[in-house]
C-alpha cells in the first residue's frame, strides 16, 4: 500500500487498472449504499441507530490495527471522527426529509468542495496544494456548485416507514410505569418532519444536508495537519484513532440521550442488525479512500470518491425506492449529475 512515484502516467495507469483505482471504486459504491440496510425500519430519532453503526465502524477498525505501522494514538484523528460522527447524527433526520438520494448527493457535493477549499487555501494551518492549471480547476468546482443548485431543485417523495411495534420493546419496556406515555412521545416524534410543510420540509433537509456536508468535509482537516506537522505521513496509521474518535462521541451522545430521556430512550430493536451493517460499510468505504489517496493523488482520488456516491445514491432513489419521480425531476437529477460529473473531472485533470 505504498505510494508509487507520482505522474502523471503512473497516476492515469493506476486509475485504469491499479489498486487506488479499485479502492475508489469500493469506496463510492459503499458510500452510496451504506444506508439500504436500514432503509424500510423507523430509526425514531436515530440515536440508537448512530451508536449501532458506530460499533461496526469500530470493530472494522480493530481489524485494521494488525496493518497500521505507527500505532500509536493520535487525538486530531480522534477529532476528525468526532467531526464526522456529529454530522452522521444529523444524517438520519435528513433522510426523512429529502430522501437518502438527496441527503447522500447533497452533503457528498459539500463534502467535496470543502476538501477543496482546504487543500487550495490551507486552511487550519494545513499546507496548500499547488494547482497546475488554475483556471481549470476554478471551472470545475463551479460546474460542482452548480450541480448543487440543480440537485436542490429535484422534488423527492420520501416513502413512510412503519411505525415502531410497541411489541418490539420488550417485556421489560412494557412493565415500565410510563411506557405507554413513552410510545405516544416516539409517535408524536416520529410525526414531526412528516408534518412538516413541504417547502419548509425540503427546504430544512437541504440546510441541513449541507452542514452533514461541511463537517464531513472538515473531517480529515485535523489529520491532514498532524501530517503536515510531524505525524507519520501514512494515511492508513490515522485509521484506528480516527475509528476510535467517532466510537468515543456516539457513545456520549447516547448516553446524554439516555439522561435527557430519564434513562427511558426510544428503542426499535429491529434497527440493531441493520444498523450494524450500515456501519460495516460505510467502514469498508472508508478504508478503502484512506487506500485510495495512499495509492494516487488526492486530488484525484478524492473527486472520484465523493462524486460516485451520488451515481449510486441516484441509482437506489430511482430504481429501488421510487424517492424521485416525474419527467421533470428526473431531468433535473440527470442534468445535475452530469454537471458534477464533468466538474469533478476537471478538478481531478487540474493538477495533470
Amino acid at each position: 500500500w505504498g505510494r508509487a512515484p507520482s505522474s502523471p502516467l503512473t497516476n492515469l495507469l493506476g486509475m485504469a487498472g491499479g489498486i487506488g483505482f479499485v479502492c475508489c471504486l469500493i469506496a463510492g459504491l459503499c458510500f452510496g449504499s451504506n444506508f439500504v440496510p436500514i432503509k424500510k425500519y423507523e430509526v425514531a430519532d436515530g440515536v440508537l441507530f448512530q451508536w449501532v453503526m458506530c460499533c461496526g465502524i469500530w470493530v472494522v477498525g480493530l481489524i485494521t490495527v494488525g496493518f497500521e505501522n505507527d500505532r500509536n494514538v493520535h487525538p486530531t484523528a480522534m477529532l476528525g471522527g468526532m467531526l464526522w460522527c456529529i454530522g452522521n447524527v444529523m444524517c438520519v433526520q435528513v433522510i426523512k426529509m429529502i430522501g437518502m438520494s438527496m441527503g447522500l448527493m447533497i452533503w457528498g457535493i459539500v463534502n467535496s468542495v470543502v476538501s477543496w477549499a482546504s487543500g487550495k487555501f490551507g486552511l487550519f494551518h494545513i499546507e496548500k496544494e499547488a494547482i497546475r492549471h488554475e483556471t481549470l480547476n476554478y471551472v470545475g468546482l463551479s460546474l460542482t456548485v452548480l450541480s448543487l443548485a440543480l440537485f436542490s431543485n429535484v422534488g423527492t417523495s420520501v416513502k413512510k416507514v412503519a411505525k415502531v411495534n410497541p411489541d418490539s420493546f420488550g417485556s421489560d419496556y412494557k412493565l415500565m410505569q410510563d411506557a405507554e406515555q413513552e410510545r405516544e412521545t416516539a409517535e408524536d416524534e416520529n410525526d414531526l418532519i412528516a408534518n412538516m410543510n413541504p417547502r419548509v420540509k425540503h427546504t430544512v433537509g437541504f440546510v441541513a444536508a449541507g452542514v452533514c456536508g461541511l463537517l464531513f468535509g472538515f473531517s480529515f482537516t485535523p489529520t491532514q495537519y498532524e501530517r503536515n506537522h510531524g505525524g507519520t505521513h501514512r494515511m492508513f496509521d490515522y485509521i484506528f484513532s480516527h475509528f476510535c474518535g467517532i466510537f468515543a462521541t456516539s457513545t456520549a451522545i447516547l448516553l446524554i440521550y439516555c439522561v435527557w430521556k430519564r434513562n427511558k430512550p426510544i428503542v426499535n430493536p429491529e434497527i440493531i442488525l441493520p444498523g450494524f451493517c450500515s456501519g460495516v460499510i460505510w467502514a469498508i468505504a472508508q478504508v478503502s479512500w484512506f487506500i485510495a489517496i495512499q495509492n494516487l493523488q488526492m486530488v484525484v482520488a478524492n473527486p472520484i470518491v465523493t462524486s460516485l456516491p451520488s451515481i449510486v445514491a441516484g441509482f437506489w432513489g430511482i430504481v429501488v425506492f421510487k424517492e424521485i419521480e416525474g419527467t421533470r425531476n428526473i431531468a433535473l437529477f440527470v442534468g445535475g449529475l452530469l454537471v458534477a460529473i464533468v466538474g469533478v473531472i476537471l478538478v481531478a485533470l487540474s493538477n495533470n
